[in-house]
C-alpha cells in the first residue's frame, strides 16, 4: 500500500490513466491536422479568389436556367391538374404561369445570347415555344370547358342510350305487373323478375365501365372497362336468351299484346346495343378525351422540346463550370495525399495503441477475470481478494461487479412488481385489486365503515382500436389510466382489470352521494377529446356502482354487482352512472311492461311527429324535411325514438307505425314541402308496405313527388338483390330514394352499385370532425365526389357549426340538414320564411 501511495504521489502529467494518454495523443494527432488544415487553406484562397468571378457570372445565368425550367414543369403539372379539374386551376393561373415563363426567357435574352453557346437562335427559340404552348393552352382549355368537344361520347348516351334504357325498364315493369295476376305454376312473372334483375346488372355494368374509363375503381382504366365489358355482354346474352323464351311462352299463351310489347323491347335493345357498341369504341380511341389529345400531340412535345434546350444550355454552362474547377481538383488531389500519409501515421499510432492495450489492459482484465471465475466456483480464499488495479479503468471494473449485483436485485423487484401490476398502464391488475378488495372488507366492515367500488368500461374502445390499430387503442388506455389517477383521491385504488375495463376501490367516505360524485367527476374526466399522433379522438365510459355491505359482503359479490350496473348505464344510452340495485335484476320485467304501454300508444295514439329541415347548400331554401317520433309517454314525458323503436322493430309494431305517420302525411295534402320517412328492412320485405304506397298515390291521398324513402346501408346487407327490386318498385312510383348514413356499413361503393339512388345522407359521425379530421374530410369529399360522378345528389347530416358548412359548401355539397339550419319540431307550419320559400323536389 506504501509503495502504490507513493507511485499516485509522483507527478505523471496524466499518464497513469488511458484518458491522459488518450489525451496527449489525441493532442498529438490535432496539432497535425490544424497545420495541413492550414495549409490546404491556403492553397485554395489562391485558386478560389481567380474564379469566384467568372464563377458568380455563370451562376446567374444558371439560375435564370433553372427558374425556367421550373416554371415549364409547373407549367406543365397545372396544364395537366387542369385537365383533371379546370376547377382546381383557374385559367387567370395559367395564364401567370405563361406569362412567368415568357419573362423568364425574355430575361434571358438581356443577359446575353453568347453565354448560352455558340449558336445565337437558342434564346429567339425559346420564346417561339413559348409562344405555341400558349395558344395551346388557350385551345385546351376551351376544349376542357365544353362537355360535348371534351367528351365525344356524351351526345350518344344522352340522345340514344338513355332514351332507349328508359324505354326498355318502364315496358319490364309494365310486364312485371301484368304478369302479376297469372298463376303461379306458370313462372311467367318469376321470367319476367329476372329480366328486370339482369337489365338492371346490365345498366350497373355500363356504369361501371364509364366510370371506370375515367380510372375511379382502377388505375388501369382498360383492364377494368375490359372486365364490365365481359360482364356486360354476358349478362346482355343471357338476357336476350331469356327475352326470347319469354315472348315464346307468351305466343303460346296467346298474349299477343304483350308480345307486341316485347317487340318494343327488341326494337329499344337494337338500338341500345348500337349505341353501346359505337360507345365502347369511342371510349377505347385515343381521342375519347380531346383535352388529352392537345396534351400528348401538341402541348406535351413542344414543352418537352423547350426542357431539352434549357437543360442542355445548363448542361453545357455547368460543363464550362467544371473545368474552371480542376485546377481546385488537382490540389485537391496534393491534399489527398497528404491526408494519406497522415492515415498511415495514424494506423502506425493504432497499432502502437493496441500494444498498449495489451500491456495496459487486457492483461490486467484476464487476471481479474481469473479471480472471478474462481470466487464463483467457491474457491477463493482470503489470499486471493481482488486487489484495486492502479489504473482508474480496471478499478472500475471491480467496482461495476458490485454494481451489477444490486441491479440484479432490482430487477428481481420490477418482476414482483409486474406479476401486481399491468404492464401497459403501470395501474394495478385484477389480481392486486381483488386482494386489496379483500383485505378492505375483512378490515372495515366489522368496524361498520362503508366500502364502494366503481366498475369502468369505455365507450366506443373497439371501434377505435379496430379502425386505427392496437398501438392507438393501447395509447388511448394509458391516456385514460392517467387521467383517472388525476381525477381521484390519494387512497383510492385505481386498476385495470382487462381490456378497456377499469375498477376503482373507493376507501372511506363520508356520504353515501360520494361514490357517484367521484364517477361523474371521472365522467367529466374522460369527456374532454384525447389526442393520439395528430388525431382527436371522443370517447365516454359508463361507470357502475355497488357498495358494501349494502350490495354484497365479498369481493366477487362486489365486482359483479357494479358490472350489473356498468351494462344498465350503458344500455342507458353510455357516459353515464349507475349505481347497483336489486330492480336490475328485474329488467325483463321492465321490457314486458314497455311492450303493453307500446301497444297502448299506438291505440291511444300518444306518438308524435317531428319535422326537422333539409336546406340548399347557403341554407336559405327549404328542399325537404325528415319525420322523426317521439312518444309522448303519459309518465315518463316525451321520449326518443332509442327508447322505443328498437322493441318496436322487434315487436314487428314498425308496418302500423309506419302507416299511421303516413297518414299524418296524408292529412297535409296541401302542404308543398317533401318529406322523408325511414324504412327498415323488415318493412321492405312486408307484402303490404309497396301495395299500400301505391294505393295512396293511385287514389291521390298522397303526392309522390312529397315523398322520400330513406334506407340505411345495413338494411341492404341482408337481401340487397330482393331489396334493390323493392326499391325499383317504389322508385316507379315517382318517390325518391335516398341511402341514410352512408359510410357507416361495409361494402359503401358496391351497395351505390347496387341502385341508382336519387340522393346519398353522409353520416353525421364524418362531417362532425370534417374541419379537424384531415381523414374525415377526405372521406366526405370522396363521397361528394363519388356521388355526383353517378349522379346522385348529397344531404351532409348533423351539421352543427359554420365551419362545417363553409366546408361543404366548398366541395360542392346539394343539401343540408343539422342543428345550424334548425332543430326538430312538432309537425306544423314552419316560420315564413321556410314556409314561403320554393321547395325543390
Amino acid at each position: 500500500m506504501t509503495q502504490n501511495a507513493s507511485q499516485r504521489q509522483t507527478p505523471s502529467l496524466g499518464l497513469d490513466s488511458y484518458r491522459g494518454r488518450y489525451f496527449w495523443l489525441s493532442l498529438l494527432i490535432g496539432l497535425i491536422l490544424i497545420g495541413l488544415v492550414l495549409w490546404g487553406q491556403r492553397q485554395v484562397r489562391e485558386v478560389g479568389e481567380t474564379n469566384t468571378l467568372l464563377a458568380a457570372r455563370q451562376g446567374t445565368v444558371i439560375s435564370t436556367l433553372i427558374d425556367a425550367e421550373q416554371a415549364a414543369h409547373q407549367l406543365k403539372e397545372s396544364l395537366l391538374a387542369f385537365s383533371l379539374d379546370p376547377q382546381q386551376i383557374p385559367t387567370d393561373a395559367l395564364e401567370i404561369l405563361i406569362r412567368r415563363l415568357r419573362l423568364t426567357v425574355e430575361r434571358l435574352a438581356r443577359q446575353g445570347s453568347s453565354t448560352l453557346g455558340d449558336n445565337p437562335e437558342v434564346v429567339r427559340t425559346l420564346i417561339d415555344d413559348v409562344q405555341t404552348l400558349a395558344r395551346h393552352a388557350r385551345q385546351l382549355t376551351r376544349v376542357r370547358q365544353d362537355s360535348n368537344a371534351w367528351i365525344p361520347a356524351s351526345p350518344l348516351m344522352r340522345e340514344q342510350m338513355v332514351p332507349a334504357t328508359m324505354t326498355i325498364a318502364g315496358i319490364l315493369q309494365h310486364l312485371d305487373a301484368e304478369l302479376d295476376t297469372f298463376p303461379p305454376s306458370s313462372r311467367l312473372h318469376d321470367q319476367a323478375l329476372q329480366l328486370r334483375l339482369y337489365w338492371q346488372h346490365i345498366i350497373g355494368e355500363l356504369r361501371l365501365m364509364v366510370a371506370n374509363r375515367f380510372g375511379i375503381f382502377d388505375t388501369d382504366a382498360h383492364r377494368a372497362m375490359q372486365a364490365r365489358v365481359n360482364n356486360i355482354e354476358d349478362r346482355l346474352e343471357i338476357f336476350q336468351q331469356r327475352l326470347a323464351t319469354l315472348r315464346e311462352r307468351l305466343a303460346a299463351a296467346d298474349e299477343y299484346p304483350l308480345v307486341a310489347e316485347m317487340d318494343e323491347i327488341d326494337e329499344a335493345l337494337h338500338r341500345w346495343t348500337d349505341g353501346y357498341h359505337q360507345l365502347r369504341l369511342m371510349l377505347n380511341s385515343k381521342a375519347w378525351r380531346q383535352d388529352l389529345v392537345i396534351l400528348e400531340q401538341h402541348i406535351t412535345p413542344v414543352l418537352n422540346r423547350l426542357l431539352a434546350r434549357l437543360l442542355a444550355s445548363r448542361i453545357q454552362l455547368q460543363t464550362e463550370s467544371s473545368a474552371q474547377l480542376q485546377r481546385l481538383l488537382r490540389l485537391g488531389d496534393r491534399l489527398a495525399n497528404g491526408i494519406g500519409w497522415l492515415a498511415g501515421s495514424i494506423i502506425l499510432l493504432l497499432a502502437l495503441g493496441y500494444l498498449a492495450f495489451q500491456y495496459w489492459l487486457l492483461r490486467p482484465i484476464s487476471e481479474i477475470a481469473e479471480q472471478l471465475h474462481r470466487e464463483a466456483r467457491g474457491e477463493s480464499g482470503d489470499e486471493d481478494e481482488i486487489a484495486l488495479p492502479p489504473i482508474d479503468e480496471t478499478r472500475h471494473l471491480v467496482e461495476a461487479f458490485s454494481a451489477m449485483r444490486e441491479q440484479v436485485r432490482a430487477r428481481e423487484q420490477r418482476l414482483d412488481y409486474l406479476a401486481y401490476h399491468d404492464a401497459l398502464t403501470g395501474l394495478p391488475n385484477r389480481r392486486l385489486f381483488h386482494e386489496r378488495l379483500d383485505e378492505a372488507l375483512r378490515s372495515e366492515l366489522p368496524k361498520g365503515h362503508q366500502i364502494a367500488i366503481l366498475f369502468l368500461d369505455l365507450d366506443r374502445f373497439k371501434q377505435i382500436n379496430d379502425s386505427y390499430g392496437h398501438l392507438t387503442g393501447d395509447q388511448l388506455l394509458i391516456q385514460v389510466a392517467r387521467r383517472l389517477r388525476g381525477a381521484l383521491r390519494r387512497d383510492d385504488l385505481v386498476a385495470r382489470l382487462s381490456g378497456d375495463e377499469f375498477a376503482v376501490l373507493l376507501g372511506r367516505f363520508g356520504h353515501r352521494s360520494e361514490p357517484a360524485r367521484l364517477a361523474q367527476k371521472v365522467l367529466d374526466t374522460l369527456d374532454h377529446p384525447f389526442e393520439i399522433n395528430g388525431i382527436r379522438f371522443h370517447t365516454s365510459a359508463s361507470i357502475g356502482i355497488s357498495i358494501a355491505p349494502e350490495h354484497g359482503t365479498t369481493a366477487d359479490e362486489l365486482i359483479q354487482h357494479a358490472d350489473t350496473a356498468m351494462y344498465q348505464a350503458k344500455t342507458a344510452g353510455r357516459a353515464g352512472v349507475a349505481r347497483f340495485h336489486h330492480e336490475m335484476l328485474r329488467n325483463s320485467r321492465h321490457n314486458l311492461q314497455l311492450e303493453r304501454e307500446l301497444h297502448q300508444a299506438l291505440s291511444e295514439e300518444q306518438l308524435r311527429v317531428f319535422a326537422q329541415p333539409i336546406l340548399d347548400i347557403e341554407g336559405r331554401q327549404l328542399h325537404a324535411c325528415e319525420c322523426l317520433l317521439r312518444w309522448q309517454h303519459p309518465k315518463r314525458g316525451l321520449l326518443a325514438p332509442a327508447e322505443f323503436l328498437a322493441l318496436a322493430e322487434e315487436m314487428g309494431l314498425m308496418p302500423r307505425i309506419t302507416d299511421w305517420l303516413l297518414d299524418q302525411l296524408e292529412a297535409r295534402h296541401d302542404d308543398p314541402i317533401p318529406y322523408s320517412i325511414n324504412v327498415s328492412a323488415r318493412l321492405l320485405h312486408s307484402p303490404g308496405f309497396l301495395e299500400g304506397l301505391r294505393q295512396r298515390i293511385t287514389e291521390s291521398r298522397l303526392q309522390a313527388e312529397r315523398l322520400i324513402v330513406e334506407i340505411t346501408e345495413d338494411t341492404l346487407a341482408r337481401d340487397l338483390e330482393r331489396i334493390t327490386l323493392q326499391l325499383s318498385d317504389i322508385q316507379a312510383l315517382g318517390v325518391r330514394i335516398a341511402l341514410d348514413d352512408f359510410g357507416t356499413g361495409q361494402s359503401s361503393l358496391s351497395h351505390l352499385r347496387a341502385f341508382p339512388f336519387d340522393m346519398v345522407k353522409i353520416d353525421r359521425s364524418f362531417v362532425k370532425e370534417v374541419v379537424n379530421d384531415k381523414q374525415d374530410a377526405t372521406l366526405v369529399r370522396a363521397i361528394i365526389g363519388l356521388a355526383h360522378t353517378l349522379e346522385m345528389q348529397v344531404v351532409a347530416e348533423g351539421v352543427e357549426t359554420p365551419e362545417q358548412h363553409a366546408f361543404l359548401r366548398a366541395e360542392g355539397c346539394d343539401w343540408l340538414q343539422g342543428y345550424l339550419f334548425g332543430k326538430p319540431r312538432p309537425l306544423e307550419p314552419f316560420p315564413p320564411r321556410l314556409q314561403n320559400a320554393q321547395t325543390t323536389t
